[in-house]
């Protein structure tokens, strides 16, 4: 359904000024309807028993994050498909970052890391390390981007960091909503010791990367890699 969505935001250009009110406000209807079903899930979520709740926390992050970014246009962006197009689609993910959806996107995106530490090694899959790779391509870009233009909040803002790793939720959602602050993850592969690591704002984004390959490394250190999390790993250094 998320993945539809996406597709009709793309189709449903705006030919002239009267179709694209109506694209707005049904792009808008279906998000939102989205978006309820997405919190639905969180809540029934925080009910079940603890084992499979960084899994089940996980995906509904991962969700909520295709949710709110043209990921296939990032992916683009990012050199999925040469070098012309990365060039086209690179210029709608500059108008994508300015928004608040994009925001709430990365910090999504955060929140995922935040699970995928909490994952133990012998239950983390292939499937896991997709999606490390997704959440690490959204924060990586959504970085490189604002790097080149940050926010003109003023030097209150510009101090004071809000980690999108935690489950601090009170400056996080000021830098969704009001855009204040500077976003940044901890490193650290494991949940014990978040408070602990090296803070890493996401214009650092060589970092960032590096950082989700190091969590990817250690969540299959111990059951070895399989073909697909070697090409996930590859893809960091590329």
């Amino acid at each position: 359904m998320i993945r539809d969505y996406q597709q009709m935001r793309v189709l449903c250009g705006p030919e002239d000024e009267d179709m694209m009110r109506v694209n707005i406000l049904a792009n808008e209807s279906e998000q939102q309807r989205l978006l309820r079903l997405l919190q639905s899930m969180r809540m029934l979520n925080e009910n079940q028993d603890s084992e499979k709740l960084a899994h089940r926390s996980l995906l509904i992050e991962i969700m909520s994050m295709h949710l709110f970014a043209p990921f296939e246009q990032i992916e683009i962006a990012a050199g999925r498909e040469g070098h012309d197009e990365a060039k086209t689609a690179y210029l709608s993910a500059q108008s994508w970052s300015h928004r608040c959806q994009a925001r709430q996107a990365v910090w999504n995106a955060g929140q995922a890391v935040r699970y995928l530490r909490e994952i133990l090694s012998a239950q983390f899959t292939a499937f896991h390390a997709v999606l490390a790779y997704q959440a690490s391509l959204c924060l990586w870009m959504y970085g490189t981007i604002t790097a080149q233009c940050p926010p003109d909040d003023g030097p209150s803002s510009a101090s004071a960091r809000c980690f999108l790793d935690t489950d601090e939720i009170v400056k996080s959602q000021q830098w969704v909503n009001l855009n204040r602050g500077i976003p940044a993850i901890y490193k650290v592969v494991s949940d014990q010791a978040t408070s602990q690591g090296t803070q890493i704002p996401l214009s650092s984004t060589r970092e960032v990367m590096m950082c989700l390959r190091e969590l990817l490394q250690y969540k299959v250190s111990e059951h070895g890699t399989n073909a697909l999390t070697s090409a996930v790993d590859r893809n960091y250094v590329n």
